[in-house]
């Protein structure tokens, strides 16, 4: 009695813990061949970055569609009312880049005060050989990948598999944002922490709206903002 009541829940919930393991895998095993590669061998990590996320993620996405994992409407993306999502895309990014402002200045002040480094890592380095026109070509794609890979695959699709378990929005938001940070797992302290903040953010902001649009937006913003070092020089001309 007692195994039928619990089993059809067990299997659900493993039903949807492999789902989610499979969709996260190409990122989850990304980062493992970047250190590896010669810093200066840029070529080779595009290479790389479009065969195994690029390639292997859009294969998984498809494969996932096709197996009626989720939905088109799952997913959230609607052009009605596009200025309006727009909008709000760059209030969201707005908020995201101060917000990562504060965290750069909490790590800085975390070192002065206590001496504790909190570690921060990059592989996407642009070559330094490259005209300025590559090197926007190369932070656009960068950002642009980022911004549709992740915000339809740890906001869209996992939110959708997650609601198959329940619909209570403080387990849907702490376990995609924990999905979100697993697959930020080499990137650094600093950057777990922002993986963690803004997935929270933009996990509530998409069960509330049910619109992606305005978190790939804001995400590749943010993203392309960061690649710029733009963060880096608002601090630098505020003096820190």
């Amino acid at each position: 009695m007692y195994k039928n009541m619990y089993m059809p829940n067990i299997t659900n919930y493993l039903n949807v813990a492999g789902r989610l393991l499979i969709l996260a895998m190409p990122l989850l095993l990304n980062d493992f061949y970047k250190p590896l590669i010669p810093q200066e061998d840029v070529k080779l990590k595009i290479i790389l970055d479009l065969l195994i996320y690029i390639f292997w993620q859009s294969s998984v996405i498809f494969l996932a569609y096709k197996a009626k994992w989720f939905t088109i409407p799952d997913l959230g993306i609607y052009f009605k009312n596009l200025k309006k999502q727009i909008l709000w895309g760059l209030v969201f990014a707005g908020t995201a880049l101060l917000v990562s402002l504060l965290i750069f200045i909490f790590k800085i002040q975390i070192q002065e005060i206590a001496g504790i480094v909190l570690s921060d890592s990059l592989y996407y380095e642009p070559d330094p050989n490259w005209k300025t026109w590559q090197t926007g070509i190369y932070a656009v794609y960068l950002s642009l990948s980022a911004g549709i890979f992740e915000e339809v695959v740890y906001r869209g699709i996992s939110i959708s598999q997650l609601k198959k378990i329940s619909n209570n929005t403080l387990f849907l938001v702490l376990t995609s944002t924990c999905l979100f940070v697993a697959i930020h797992w080499s990137a650094g302290v600093v950057t777990l922490m922002e993986a963690a903040v803004f997935g929270s953010f933009w996990a509530y902001i998409f069960i509330r709206n049910g619109r992606l649009l305005p978190l790939i937006l804001a995400h590749f913003l943010y993203d392309l903002c960061f690649f710029c070092d733009v963060q880096k020089n608002i601090l630098g001309f505020l003096g820190f």
